[in-house]
């Protein structure tokens, strides 16, 4: 348990934590203890790495800073706080990914293809005209605001299921990276349009395949993982 007292002054002194503060068996009764040693009852203090905290109330974001990491640990990975993070997250990539989906090209962009070849990204990119290649390039910039999302998303969720240790932990970046490659790759193509090189232009296939493969693999590793760690119902 944490004790925590507020002065006159604002200030927040944490005095205990986990136990102190005396026996709880008063008395001059000896227990006998293990080889000859004779020990009262809770004798050995529980919280004596946690004695000592001094903390001061800040007024201004009324936060308890506190001068031991273990409180700003448990405080920051708070349950509500993580759940409403992790729920503000998941509001926001629903909204970037549906203005994604209803802004021009829609559906017919490149991003929502499963694989293209250069022919392809050229002759789509010649026939959306100039002023669909400029909302094309507003497109691929919010697309960028998204992948940020996502990849947040991605690390609260491994924070959350406490899957930041492992190989898992890596992968969760392996989509984002691919999708970035092929986000920053359709602008520059977009930008130096029709002269673009066809190397440039067949490499954006490749990310935008990578970034499918990538993206189911880390789903179903996640809930993979997440599932196989759930306990068994007890038998009736």
């Amino acid at each position: 348990a944490t004790a925590g007292v507020f002065g006159s002054d604002g200030s927040c002194m944490v005095s205990v934590i986990g136990g102190r503060e005396g026996i709880r068996t008063p008395g001059s009764f000896h227990y006998g203890g293990f080889q000859n040693r004779c020990l009262r009852p809770l004798g050995h203090s529980s919280a004596d790495q946690f004695s000592q905290i001094d903390a001061r109330w800040h007024a201004t974001n009324g936060h308890c800073l506190a001068s031991r990491r273990h409180l700003r640990f448990y405080r920051e990975r708070s349950p509500v706080k993580s759940s409403s993070r992790l729920a503000s997250l998941i509001v926001v990539a629903i909204a970037l990914n549906v203005t994604l989906l209803v802004m021009p090209p829609s559906t017919a962009m490149l991003d929502a293809r499963l694989f293209y070849g250069a022919d392809a990204a050229v002759s789509f990119l010649t026939t959306l005209g100039a002023h669909g290649r400029t909302m094309y390039f507003i497109h691929e910039c919010i697309d960028l605001v998204f992948i940020t999302t996502y990849t947040l998303l991605l690390r609260a969720l491994t924070e959350r299921w406490e899957m930041r240790s492992g190989a898992l932990a890596f992968l969760i970046f392996a989509p984002a990276t691919s999708d970035l490659l092929e986000t920053v790759g359709i602008l520059v193509v977009l930008g130096i349009h029709p002269t673009a090189p066809r190397l440039l232009a067949g490499a954006l296939g490749y990310f935008t395949l990578f970034k499918w493969i990538s993206g189911i693999a880390v789903v179903v590793a996640m809930l993979g993982r997440k599932f196989a760690r759930r306990e068994p119902l007890p038998k009736r």
